[in-house]
């Protein structure tokens, strides 16, 4: 939101979704778990001058320690980061995919895309420091309106 209002744009943000689903193929894989396992998800709408351009959608363990206040219909007021580090969670490394493709009627709708206009999927797992997973975060966002910039690490020796 901070990033947004920086570049002289005006966000907004609305809860879409708050409870247990069961989890699909490719979110369970990357949190550990069966295919429809039931998952505590999150979803959001982003807009940026009151345009929809990412739905958000985040995944976590229901039995994990910050899972009541991540249950709860609102924001998350200090921030995701915060709230595991209040719960004893230290980071420990994450990994992103991203995929473009066509959106789901859905998705069509809620980003109010015209016809033809592919998304961009984006799957990031957060791990905790002893290597399990905490929390997926699938954004998927309107391939026409964003640009996405890759920093290698700093160790990666590919070129």
């Amino acid at each position: 939101m901070t990033e947004t209002q920086e570049q002289g744009v005006q966000p907004s943000r609305f809860l879409l979704h708050v409870g247990l689903l069961p989890a699909p193929a490719h979110i369970a894989a990357a949190m550990g778990v069966e295919e429809g396992v039931e998952l505590l998800v999150r979803s959001r709408l982003m807009c940026v001058d009151s345009t929809p351009v990412r739905i958000s959608n985040s995944y976590f363990l229901p039995t994990g320690p910050e899972a009541e206040t991540l249950s709860a219909s609102e924001f998350i007021p200090d921030g995701l980061q915060v709230l595991f580090e209040r719960a004893g969670r230290v980071f420990g490394r994450c990994n992103e995919t991203l995929r473009s493709r066509m959106p789901t009627q859905r998705e069509r709708e809620l980003l109010n895309l015209d016809s033809g206009v592919p998304v961009v999927r984006i799957v990031r797992t957060s791990y905790a420091a002893d290597g399990q997973p905490v929390h997926t975060l699938e954004s998927i966002c309107s391939g026409d309106s964003h640009t996405f910039s890759i920093t290698p690490a700093k160790h990666d020796r590919a070129f």
